[in-house]
């Protein structure tokens, strides 16, 4: 006979953007999780029903309620996708302010986990001047447990395009790393990255941070401006494994940075 799975052990160890508070068990299971100091999710679960509720800055903020928790949490995280959510901002801003790093949440809930809710990827050039210090922080993150806040996703060969205000593409070959990060712990896997000073200032070295399946499914995207004044534009591709030939691709970057110029203008 299986063994009946209670409704407290059934609780993960972090959910979304919580790690697993103080519990409670009188007749149905109640469970905080916190981000610091604050509540973020309040979690009510009996063997046949789940309540999750959200907070934000001390208020409730949604609320929503299934059968079990995994479709409970998924049914919360699609009703406000990140560039509606008030925390999803406040991370953008802990993250980016001040530092050069980009974001770019999802649009869409078609990728949710649970109970990580996003899992996402931090795309960082490897150039001349951080050469030495990945070099010395490689090892010590190729031996980092599934437990810790930051794992080494995959390396790979890359090039930067640039477009300069003379008409010319530049093409530079730089080694790209993916380091990937829970939802929970991506503003301390980018700290980490940040304070360990592999990010350089120039912007079209910046590190870049998506949600993992948009990664997955990579298309050159081209960006406003570049680490000199005559850089128009600048797209980051990774040239391992792709099978279209880079003449294409730098012909795809001209034509993506003649569009973005054109929208820019209007």
């Amino acid at each position: 006979m299986a063994k009946k799975t209670s409704a407290k052990s059934a609780l993960p160890p972090y959910l979304g953007f919580g790690v697993l508070g103080a519990t409670e068990q009188h007749g149905e299971t109640s469970a905080n999780y916190m981000l610091g100091d604050e509540v973020v999710y309040r979690v009510m679960l009996t063997e046949t029903n789940c309540r999750i509720t959200e907070y934000f800055n001390d208020k409730e903020f949604a609320t929503a309620i299934g059968a079990k928790l995994d479709e409970t949490f998924f049914q919360l995280f699609a009703a406000h996708l990140p560039y509606t959510h008030p925390r999803f901002e406040r991370l953008y801003h802990q993250i980016c302010d001040q530092r050069n790093i980009y974001i770019e949440f999802p649009h869409e809930s078609r990728y949710l986990f649970f109970p990580a809710g996003y899992i996402f990827v931090l795309r960082q050039p490897i150039v001349h001047d951080t050469l030495a210090i990945w070099k010395k922080l490689e090892p010590k993150l190729a031996r980092q447990k599934d437990s810790d806040p930051i794992q080494i996703h995959a390396k790979h060969s890359g090039i930067i395009f640039r477009l300069l205000k003379s008409g010319d593409i530049r093409g530079e070959d730089v080694s790209l790393v993916d380091f990937s990060a829970l939802l929970v712990n991506l503003a301390s896997a980018a700290d980490w990255l940040w304070q360990n000073k592999l990010v350089p200032s120039e912007h079209d070295y910046r590190l870049v941070i998506k949600e993992a399946m948009q990664y997955d499914r990579d298309v050159l995207r081209v960006y406003l401006g570049g680490s000199l004044p005559e850089i128009l534009t600048h797209s980051v591709f990774v040239k391992h494994g792709n099978a279209t030939p880079l003449d294409q691709v730098a012909q795809d970057f001209a034509n993506g940075s003649v569009e973005l110029l054109k929208r820019v203008q209007k």
